[in-house]
């Protein structure tokens, strides 16, 4: 028995953390066999975004938790991603890890979506408040669905507005139209670095970024879409959004004609935040539990079943989390 220690990463502990990511991760996870996306995602300024615990003497790796940033404020928004622990005698927990980033990593707010339902005690414990994210979505009226099963059509209306999307595929284009200091106290906070960073610069999904066009040359929303194309259709995504909640109501007509000129099977909005009369006022029905249509979130592999998103994070009133936060947007197999 040797005693572990827990450090933060260095950019030499590169290939350690992959090959114990192909042995207690998934040997074909992404990140194993793609060096630049790994570190696309999780390095910064030359800086591996982990922690460690290893072993005193052997190095031997006993667990890890990835972090990812939302801006780059000197306290910035962290989003735990990636947190595994192997059996040791030495009791190293995820506890410990997560611990040893609260105390160690400069912070506003640590938070992560896509943990398991049955660790969100562990959370719990910790103090944090813990949850799943609703999941909105809206079909297109169509005779057969290949993606979707769909027991009951249930397509609500919505309230006609007049909002509508403009893509805008330049991030200096964006910077000019839309001011994101605007919304630092929001929580998460994602600065222009953010959203540049995960959208603009993806290198494997391909993102649509949109702002939400008021009239009168009025911008102050966007929104991140995802479309994939499957089993002969297509679905869309909305996997991020910033900017002011009751703008989501004004798109009820443009998104209707949206699935329709995109042949979408249905829009879906998992989210946090927004509340349920913006989301019915845009034309979206909240999967309940008692819903029998399955609306399917997971395409790399693709698997046609319904799944929640369970999140942690410390309790701010200004709490908005979507499905493109920590690592839930990321590509996963090969």
């Amino acid at each position: 028995m040797e005693d572990i220690i827990i450090r933060e990463a260095t950019l030499n502990d590169f290939e350690n953390l992959q090959q114990f990511l192909k042995e207690y991760w998934d040997e074909n996870f992404i990140f194993v066999h793609n060096s630049e996306y790994f570190k696309y995602y999780c390095v910064v300024d030359n800086k591996l975004l982990f922690v460690l615990g290893e072993g005193a003497k052997s190095k031997k790796i006993y667990g890890i938790c990835g972090y990812v940033m939302t801006n780059r404020q000197e306290k910035t928004d962290l989003q735990l991603i990636l947190l595994r622990v192997i059996e040791n005698q030495n009791k190293l927990s995820s506890i410990d890890l997560i611990r040893y980033i609260e105390n160690n990593i400069n912070h506003r707010v640590l938070s992560s979506c896509g943990v398991r339902q049955n660790v969100t005690v562990l959370y719990e414990l910790l103090g944090y408040r813990t949850g799943k994210l609703n999941h909105y979505y809206r079909l297109a009226d169509k005779d057969e669905y290949k993606v979707a099963i769909i027991n009951k059509k249930n397509i609500i209306p919505g309230k006609p507005g007049n909002y509508k999307l403009k893509h805008i595929t330049s991030f200096v284009e964006l910077s000019n139209l839309i001011d994101l200091k605007k919304y630092k106290n929001m929580v998460p906070y994602k600065d222009e670095w953010c959203i540049r960073h995960r959208y603009y610069e993806s290198q494997i999904h391909k993102y649509k970024v949109y702002v939400i066009d008021k009239g009168n040359h009025i911008y102050d929303s966007l929104i991140v879409m995802r479309e994939i194309e499957i089993r002969g259709t297509k679905i869309c995504k909305i996997v991020d959004f910033v900017g002011i909640d009751e703008d989501i109501a004004g798109l009820y007509s443009f998104i209707d004609d949206m699935m329709k000129q995109n042949g979408y099977e249905y829009i879906e909005f998992y989210n946090l935040g927004i509340s349920k009369d913006i989301m019915k006022a845009a034309g979206f029905v909240l999967r309940s539990d008692s819903d029998n249509n399955i609306i399917p979130r997971l395409f790399e592999p693709f698997v046609q079943e319904n799944k929640d998103i369970y999140y942690f994070a410390n309790d701010f009133d200004s709490l908005h989390m979507y499905c493109g936060d920590a690592d839930q947007d990321r590509a996963n197999k090969l």
